[in-house]
């Protein structure tokens, strides 16, 4: 059994009135709250603490 919360199943909305039914699912199993287990090939997803990640930039290829 898996605990979900709205940051692992919710996705924006792209129009108004519409239904979204989740059909994929990739799991991460290394990747946790405070530790990022991105791709090293990923060069914005190279984080070993929080001072290494601008707070509000996103890693454009990466999770």
């Amino acid at each position: 059994p898996y605990l979900w919360s709205a940051e692992d199943y919710v996705i924006p909305p792209n129009g108004e009135q519409v239904f979204f039914i989740v059909t994929n699912y990739i799991e991460t199993p290394n990747q946790r709250l405070g530790f990022c287990a991105e791709s090293f090939k990923i060069p914005d997803g190279r984080c070993q603490s929080d001072n290494d990640c601008l707070e509000g930039e996103s890693v454009t290829a990466g999770n």
